[in-house]
């Protein structure tokens, strides 16, 4: 199971940055844990000043010291704001494990670097920034952090002021990340007290077949490749879930936190889709693909308006194919 107890909350001053830190503020509360729930870093990037800018605003200002003299006020006027702005009280500032960090550049650039500095467990941004929603999914920054990002990235909506997560969908290739995607599940699960379900699609060969030309050309039985393949890929789900470590604690009746175990049809990020409709799902937990955003993690970031946690791994190389 994927312990959280240092979580990175990179922000800006949208609603969603605080339905993220507001979510990130629930983490880390499994039962093992007493109550101690995980350490928080605020980080906040200030776009640098353009020269052009700078020379019209401060004419005669001395490059050298009283450069840096501006920036540091920049920054202490930047934590000041944070504080206002999140209603950070006694109670939360206790829980940072240092004062916001606050640097000048492009927050993309920066928030691998934050990651490693504070030793995080997640990453938990605003799906979308202070320009809001639009379509084709996530921002550009939310976008390539979870695209680049070595730690799980939770990219969180803004529906609720404190977001309510009661269940939780695990979609899993059944590749070599698949483990890394049910161990943050399970954590998750027994942090935020929520159902887990987890599910696999069986891909049909016709899910590049857009114009359905090789469909007509090949003769192909999908019900009967369907029936084929099942029993193996339930089976082999069934071992990733028995592999999962889970604390005494967090188990249920029957010793997993895991509701159920789907298995369906046809092409993967539809079906995800479908799935977290009709189950009412709250979060969504996804594997990140090999070599940057997969094309289903790229298709449920888009189409899925639930929150996201994408998890990287090693290799989206299924297991059954050698």
């Amino acid at each position: 199971m994927h312990k959280i107890e240092q979580i990175l909350v990179p922000v800006d001053f949208s609603s969603f940055s605080r339905s993220a830190l507001a979510f990130a503020r629930q983490l880390g509360n499994s039962p093992e844990k007493m109550g101690k729930r995980a350490h928080l870093q605020l980080a906040h990037a200030v776009e640098a000043m353009p020269p052009y800018i700078r020379s019209v605003l401060f004419p005669y200002a001395a490059l050298g010291e009283d450069d840096r003299r501006f920036e540091a006020e920049i920054v202490e006027s930047v934590r000041a704001e944070l504080r206002h702005y999140f209603e950070i009280d006694d109670e939360l500032a206790e829980r940072f494990v240092d004062e916001p960090a606050v640097e000048f550049g492009f927050g993309k650039e920066w928030i691998e670097r934050w990651a490693g500095q504070f030793d995080v467990e997640m990453i938990v941004v605003g799906a979308f920034g202070k320009q809001g929603v639009f379509t084709g999914g996530p921002g550009s920054t939310s976008r390539r952090v979870a695209a680049t990002a070595s730690k799980p990235v939770a990219l969180v909506r803004d529906y609720d002021p404190v977001p309510t997560i009661a269940r939780i969908l695990a979609a899993v290739d059944l590749g070599t990340d698949t483990k890394e995607v049910l161990d943050v599940a399970v954590g998750l699960a027994a942090d935020l007290g929520a159902e887990l379900e987890i599910m696999h699609v069986i891909a049909s060969p016709f899910v590049d077949d857009a114009r359905g030309l090789v469909k007509r050309c090949v003769a192909v039985d999908e019900a009967e490749i369907e029936e084929q393949v099942r029993p193996s890929l339930t089976a082999l789900m069934q071992e990733f879930v028995d592999e999962i470590e889970i604390p005494f604690s967090a188990q249920t009746g029957d010793g997993a936190p895991i509701e159920k175990q789907l298995m369906r049809y046809g092409e993967p990020a539809r079906e995800i889709a479908e799935e977290v409709q009709q189950g009412e799902f709250d979060l969504v937990v996804i594997g990140r693909g090999r070599d940057g955003l997969g094309r289903t993690a790229s298709a449920v970031m888009a189409d899925v308006p639930r929150h996201l946690v994408v998890v990287p791994g090693d290799s989206s190389k299924s297991l059954l194919s050698g």
